[in-house]
């Protein structure tokens, strides 16, 4: 997955400077993903469930016209919002309903990361 981020011109840093509360982020006013070192010490299986929520919202910000812009929904289908409930509930997510949407499809593409690498090269041409 790393690969084909860069390959799109997307950044991975690991660093702890992400949003408080969060494993990690995406930042498209910098087209780059941070991720805490306390995510990737988690395994390999957290890890990737991360990458590919991250890489979720890079796809939306594709969809949304370019790695620079706010993620957008892509449409896709989700799982049902109350596998993700506890997650949604967090004050990371304190906001318009459209956020809740966006974080839901990238929750469900986190619990299925082949996914993440698809939805990526369909959004994100070039």
């Amino acid at each position: 997955m790393v690969p084909r981020l860069q390959d799109k011109g997307v950044r991975l840093l690991i660093t702890d400077k992400v949003m408080e509360h969060a494993g990690g982020e995406w930042d498209p006013g910098t087209a780059e993903i941070r991720i805490r070192p306390s995510t990737v010490s988690m395994g390999s299986r957290v890890l990737a469930e991360a990458l590919a929520h991250e890489t979720a919202h890079v796809a939306q910000s594709c969809r949304a016209g370019g790695l620079g812009k706010n993620s957008e929904p892509m449409g896709i289908q989700v799982n049902t919002a109350e596998v993700f409930k506890h997650q949604l509930g967090s004050p990371l997510y304190k906001g318009e309903p459209s956020s809740k949407a966006i974080e839901l499809e990238a929750y469900s593409v986190g619990a299925n990361p082949p996914w993440a690498i698809q939805l990526l090269d369909h959004f994100c041409k070039g």
